[in-house]
């Protein structure tokens, strides 16, 4: 049994306080009295890749069942660059600080644009849990929403629901136009102009 939602955050936590001490403290480690510091920074490390396995684990057990979405994302870069790092301090022989801030920039860097950014990457994967749902229930037909031939379940419902709220809140309604052919903009507006007299009779 996992332990639900916190296993990242931890793991997280441990991984940037160990090497944020690690940051202020290098300065003064080759002082005579200070030699502990090349200790307890190999065995940091290691101590780091058991949890970097774990943490692999379980984000990749949220991804499978619920996709991608922005922080899992970050989530995933994270763990990929405190491996990388964890690797770099362990077994190179030139072990330059600088590095820390300056792979963590490009990561970030990279994970803002593209094909490969956080956004196009969330979306994608996102709409393709809904594509399954919707295709496991019925719903498309020639590549468009149709209705469903049998009453979905409780479980199914909530999950089409919850994918959908999430596209059209965090990438917008246009993500979803394909799937329709009517335009989805002018059905929104129609609704909200409908809630907006609603209102007013009230």
């Amino acid at each position: 049994h996992w332990p639900s939602g916190w296993v990242a955050y931890l793991v997280l936590g441990f991984s940037v306080a160990g090497i944020l001490a690690l940051l202020l403290i290098y300065p003064i480690r080759n002082d005579e009295k200070n030699k502990w510091i090349n200790g307890y920074s190999r065995f940091f490390y290691f101590a780091l890749l058991p949890l970097l396995v774990l943490l692999g684990f379980a984000i990749s057990k949220r991804i499978r069942a619920y996709g991608i979405t922005e922080l899992r994302y970050f989530v995933l870069l994270l763990a990929l660059w405190l491996l990388i790092m964890a690797l770099y301090f362990l077994f190179s022989k030139k072990k330059k600080i600088q590095l820390i801030p300056l792979t963590l920039c490009l990561f970030a860097v990279l994970s803002s644009f593209g094909p490969w950014g956080v956004f196009d990457v969330s979306r994608y994967s996102q709409q393709h849990r809904l594509h399954g749902l919707l295709e496991k229930n019925g719903l498309l037909k020639d590549g468009k929403i149709a209705n469903s031939p049998a009453k979905l379940s409780f479980a199914d419902r909530k999950e089409i629901s919850s994918t959908t709220e999430y596209i059209v809140s965090t990438h917008g309604d246009e993500s979803l136009q394909p799937w329709f052919r009517e335009s989805l903009d002018s059905m929104m507006r129609k609704d909200s102009l409908n809630g907006r007299y609603e209102e007013r009779a009230r």
